[in-house]
């Protein structure tokens, strides 16, 4: 049977949480990227007039391989620092589904915060 982790201890687990959080920071900020250059291009059809002199297939483009980009970047960047194992879709994990390395110390989670 696998010993349930306690939360995060030592030198090793601030690295490896400074690392996620670097991580949700770019994941969070790729997706505004993507929210902007969407809201742009949906704007830029709808009203068809050029943004910044340029048509609409180019915002619509853009966002398109914004959102692929998007897409790779959830897939390959949004990971366990620790092990490498996939995070899942929030950018708030509590644990590792895969190692089971806790994120936040037990007491945070039980708090709510």
């Amino acid at each position: 049977m696998q010993d349930v982790p306690t939360g995060p201890v030592g030198e090793d687990a601030d690295r490896i949480i400074s690392v996620l959080k670097r991580r949700r920071t770019v994941q969070i900020v790729g997706l505004v990227i993507l929210v902007v250059f969407t809201a742009v291009a949906i704007l830029s059809r709808l009203a068809d007039y050029p943004v910044l002199g340029l048509p609409s297939s180019f915002w619509v483009a853009l966002a398109v391989g914004l959102l692929i980009a998007k897409l790779l970047l959830n897939i390959l960047g949004w990971r366990c620092p620790k092990c490498g194992g996939r995070l899942g879709s929030g950018y708030s994990p509590k644990y590792c589904s895969n190692c089971g390395f806790r994120f936040v110390p037990d007491n945070k989670e039980r708090n709510g915060s």
